[in-house]
């Protein structure tokens, strides 16, 4: 069985939890490659969260660019 968005999203959401924000976006960018239905909503707030804490402005308006050209709202 493959992963799914609820897998990608709770790892991502771990990584955002313990501070890892560059992992928090190699799990992103695997998600994005690897599956159909890609990214949701849940994806990108976990992701954004990441970053903030993190203080990684340029990669927030990178994951922003993708959120706005998908047409994905984020959760929160």
């Amino acid at each position: 069985m493959l992963p799914d968005v609820i897998t990608y999203n709770c790892a991502i959401g771990t990584c955002n939890a313990a501070g890892k924000w560059d992992l928090a976006l190699h799990v992103f960018t695997s998600f994005s490659e690897k599956t159909e239905a890609g990214p949701d909503g849940s994806t990108f707030t976990e992701l954004a969260g990441a970053l903030e804490k993190a203080n990684q402005w340029r990669f927030s308006l990178e994951i922003l660019s993708i959120v706005l050209s998908r047409s994905v709202v984020p959760d929160g």
